[in-house]
């Protein structure tokens, strides 16, 4: 969780998360943002969520 307070941490934990909306008494999406300003990944979201078999 350290890394959160000192920058940008490259992944978040679920357990961490629920554990700070606990403490905070709030839902996940009051803690998240949407980052919009990177541009879209080659596929995007579409072929992810249909389950390449891999």
């Amino acid at each position: 969780m350290s890394n959160l307070w000192s920058g940008t941490p490259s992944s978040l934990k679920l357990g961490d998360l629920d554990a700070m909306c606990a403490a905070l008494d709030c839902e996940v999406g009051d803690l998240l943002v949407a980052e919009r300003s990177r541009p879209p990944v080659a596929g995007g979201e579409a072929a992810a969520g249909q389950g390449g078999g891999r």
